[in-house]
């Protein structure tokens, strides 16, 4: 998905929400551990990389384009911009397992 100033649309419990902004990251997730850890590898080399609980990442958009180039399996679970981000590090930080 290419970053642009197009609508994203976020969910919530009780309605559907558009956002302007322009995309800046996604939360990823990998479908085993050895993807993971090749993947994790090569990311930390070219960016900043968030892991968060239950092995998922919030990494920079062209971080995505990096892991489809390589051919590593992931799942993009949201796109984030970087108020976003902010409040996903708040929610983790205030709920500790």
């Amino acid at each position: 998905m290419p970053c642009t100033n197009a609508p994203i649309r976020l969910l919530t419990a009780s309605h559907i929400q558009f956002r302007f902004g322009t995309v800046k990251f996604a939360k990823i997730e990998f479908e085993s551990r050895e993807v993971c850890a090749q993947a994790y590898h090569g990311l930390i080399q070219r960016g900043r990389v968030i892991a968060l609980q239950e092995g998922v990442f919030i990494v920079p958009a062209a971080a995505v384009d990096w892991l489809s180039s390589q051919r590593l399996a992931h799942r993009v679970v949201e796109w984030l911009n970087q108020d976003d981000v902010i409040q996903t590090l708040r929610n983790t930080l205030a709920h500790p397992v």
